[in-house]
């Protein structure tokens, strides 16, 4: 069910889907090596035509600095939203106005959760 969620934001939106959480550190485009946790992702994603676009650069703990260089580096992002079950302490007010907090749980990235990153992608 979270998986179609995210399809329908990648639906409404054509949004990229750009890795932020501790999953970049084992994707890089055209990389061979993948961990068996990794390809059960991939092919999950792929089971809903949704792929990887690209990733931040940057150490776990300093996800919003990743996130602004990120953005910094590619001015052509005019919308833009971080979906996470985390809030990290770097997180200031700009990123929080496009944060959607999941629940880490089996709920995740919920239907309303969805329509809220949707919006805020579509503003």
């Amino acid at each position: 069910m979270m998986i179609r969620n995210l399809r329908k934001i990648v639906d409404d939106t054509n949004a990229k889907i750009v890795l932020t959480s501790t999953w970049k550190s084992e994707w890089s485009k055209g990389a061979d090596y993948k961990s068996e946790d990794f390809k059960y992702l991939e092919n999950r994603l792929r089971e809903f035509n949704i792929t990887i676009f690209d990733k931040t650069n940057d150490h776990i703990d300093n996800r919003g600095e990743g996130i602004k260089k990120y953005l910094h580096a590619h001015q052509e992002i005019t919308n833009w939203v971080v979906i996470d079950d985390f809030t990290f302490d770097d997180y200031d007010n700009e990123i929080c106005e496009h944060f959607i907090n999941t629940d880490y749980s089996y709920y995740g990235l919920t239907f309303r959760l969805a329509l809220k990153a949707i919006e805020i992608l579509n503003n």
